[in-house]
């Protein structure tokens, strides 16, 4: 199948990159954490390409500005959610104070019917 020059040639191309991460790592020959933390990750998901390199995700297309009119409405959107959020926590707290309220009116009003001595009965 493979001549013997080419799988010579594939695989030595193997080793150089290995060694060149595995340079810095143990004697295992394994690269260490901090030379595989160097290399940018890169993921493509359908016509998007995007890399991962010093701790963040970034775009590699040329047409990168889709991806970010999309980014800005998710974020237009996400702010309008939190301040309704924010609207209905408020709602939320008026709500309980009333209710608060009326509790407190009624356990005055009740009290003052268990200390009122009973009403005479009509004559019969």
């Amino acid at each position: 199948m493979f001549k013997k020059s080419k799988l010579r040639s594939s695989t030595r191309g193997l080793r150089a990159s290995h060694n060149s991460l595995a340079s810095s790592g143990s004697e295992g020959g394994l690269p260490d954490a901090a030379a595989l933390s160097r290399l940018p990750i890169a993921l493509n998901l359908g016509d998007y390409q995007m890399v991962y390199e010093d701790g963040c995700w970034r775009s590699e297309n040329a047409s990168a500005g889709q991806p970010n009119k999309e980014l800005a409405l998710m974020r237009k959107r996400v702010q309008e959610l939190s301040e309704e959020n924010n609207m209905l926590k408020f709602k939320v707290e008026v709500l309980l104070d009333m209710l608060a309220i009326n509790k407190a009116d009624f356990q005055t009003l009740q009290k003052e019917l268990d200390t009122r001595p009973p009403l005479a009965s009509a004559r019969k």
